[in-house]
Order: C-alpha cells, then sequence, then structure tokens
C-alpha cells in the first residue's frame, strides 16, 4: 500500500533513520534538511526542492520523480537510479554519473553542465536547453525527445537516437549526420545550416525557418509541416512530399515541380511565384496540391 511522507515545510531539520524505504512519496520541500540518510529507497516521488541539500547518499533509489531543482547539488552519487524524471534545473551541477539511466525525463536547464556521460540513457525527454554543453556523447539514446536550443551544440553523433523531437533552434549546427533518422519533428530554426543529408525522412515537422539552406535533399519526405519561410530556396526537388502544410513564404522561390505532393495548405506569399501567377493558374499547375494555395 502507498504511503506518503510528507515533512515539507518544517521548521527544523528532519532526521531520517539509516535503511529507510518509503512506500509512497517523500515530500521534504522547504525544509532544512542537509543529508539523506544511507540506504534510503523512495517507491514514489522524492521532493527536495528549495531545501540546503548539496549531496545524495550513494544508491539512492527513487521509483518516480526526483525534484532537485533550485538545490545546491553539485554532483550526483555512483549507483542512483531514478525510475521517472529527474529535475536538475538551475542547480550548479557540471557532470553526471556514468551508467546514469532515467526512466523518464532529464532536465539540465540552466545548469552550468557541459557535457554527458557516454551511454547515458533517457526514457522521455532530455533538456539541455540554454547550457554552456557543446557536444554530445555517442551511445545517446533519448526515447522521446531532445532539446537543445540556445546551446553551443555544432554537430551530432553519428549514432544518435532521438524518438520523437529534435530540437536545434538558435544553435550553431552546420551539419546533420548521414543516417540521421527522426521519427518525430527536427527544429533548425534561426541556425547557420546549409544543407540536409539525402534521404531524410521527418515524421512530423520539419522547421528550416531563418536559415541558409538554399536547397533540399531529392527524396526528402516530410509526415505533416515543412518550414522554409525567410530562407533562399529557389527551387524544390521534384519527389518532394509535404503531408499537410508548406510554407515558403518570404522566399526566392522560381517555380514549382508539377509532381510537388502537399496534402493540405501551400503557403506562397512574398515569392516571385505569388507575383507571376494567380491561385486558380497555380492550382492547375500543380494537381498535386490538395488544399488551398496562399498567396
Amino acid at each position: 500500500m502507498k504511503k506518503n511522507i510528507d515533512l515539507s515545510n518544517l521548521k527544523f531539520e528532519p532526521k531520517l533513520p539509516e535503511n529507510l524505504t518509503v512506500y509512497g512519496d517523500l515530500d521534504l520541500r522547504g525544509t532544512k534538511i542537509t543529508k539523506l540518510p544511507s540506504g534510503l529507497k523512495v517507491d514514489g516521488d522524492l521532493f527536495l526542492r528549495n531545501t540546503p541539500i548539496r549531496s545524495l547518499p550513494d544508491n539512492l533509489e527513487v521509483g518516480g520523480y526526483l525534484y532537485l531543482e533550485d538545490t545546491q547539488i553539485k554532483e550526483l552519487p555512483p549507483g542512483l537510479k531514478v525510475g521517472g524524471c529527474l529535475d536538475l534545473t538551475n542547480t550548479p551541477i557540471r557532470e553526471l554519473p556514468s551508467g546514469l539511466e532515467v526512466g523518464e525525463s532529464l532536465y539540465l536547464q540552466g545548469t552550468p553542465i557541459t557535457s554527458l556521460p557516454p551511454g547515458l540513457k533517457v526514457g522521455r525527454n532530455l533538456y539541455l536547453e540554454d547550457t554552456p554543453i557543446a557536444s554530445l556523447p555517442p551511445g545517446l539514446k533519448v526515447g522521446g525527445s531532445l532539446f537543445l536550443t540556445g546551446t553551443l551544440i555544432k554537430e551530432l553523433p553519428d549514432d544518435l537516437e532521438v524518438r520523437w523531437r529534435l530540437d536545434l533552434d538558435n544553435t550553431p549546427i552546420t551539419s546533420l549526420p548521414s543516417d540521421l533518422k527522426v521519427s518525430g519533428s527536427l527544429f533548425l530554426k534561426n541556425t547557420p545550416i546549409t544543407s540536409l543529408p539525402p534521404g531524410l525522412k521527418v515524421r512530423m515537422n520539419l522547421d528550416l525557418t531563418n536559415t541558409s539552406i538554399k536547397e533540399l535533399p531529392s527524396g526528402l519526405k516530410v509526415g505533416k509541416c515543412l518550414y522554409l519561410t525567410n530562407t533562399q530556396i529557389k527551387e524544390l526537388p521534384s519527389d518532394l512530399k509535404v503531408g499537410e502544410y508548406l510554407d515558403l513564404g518570404n522566399t526566392p522561390i522560381t517555380s514549382l515541380p508539377s509532381g510537388l505532393e502537399v496534402g493540405e495548405s501551400l503557403f506562397l506569399r512574398n515569392t516571385p511565384i505569388s507575383e507571376k501567377y494567380t491561385r486558380e493558374q497555380l492550382k492547375k499547375m500543380l494537381p498535386n496540391v490538395a488544399g488551398k494555395i496562399h498567396i
């Protein structure tokens, strides 16, 4: 039976026994706790936000979420196991232990972390926005989404696996691995990237807004939306397929292939094409654009 222990906001430092097992959540938020007992096991969530705690015991086991945001934790102990999310937002932590596995999401925003350990496994999302991290380790596997917005990442490891969303907006990324596969969405807005690997397939959305991209590889398939706004694209590959929206607004695009496939809407505002043709002419020229053409 789940039994929670709520000691939050105690005015004194709680003393916990060694080898304590909590069959539920352990809430220590707002207390003066500085040390946890060795052998601690928490089946549910462990809340430590806004406490003066600076270290954790070796082999700590937390079945649910481990909340350490806004603490002074500088390192994680060996043998740490977290079944749910691990939140290290706004802590001074600089590195993670090797072999760390997080069952759900790992939050590292606002930390001074500069590198990740080899073989890190994150069951869901990995949040690294606005950290000074400049590279990713080989063998990184993220079961959900990887958020790298505002980091110093310039390239990705060849064996990177991201199951859902890969967000590289506002990074200095210049190239992508040749065999990159993104099951969800790929965001490259405001980056210096100039080319995409051949045969790239993005199951959901691909955002290239405000990039220096000038051409797309043949065989490109985007399951939902392709955003090319404010790029230097002048023409598209003849076999381009976009499941929902294709946005070419504010580009120098001069022609469109007759075989272009767009499942819903095509946006051509502020382009040479929108000045040259009417919507009716474009509909005849583009029989595989199923939805509305916006000029």
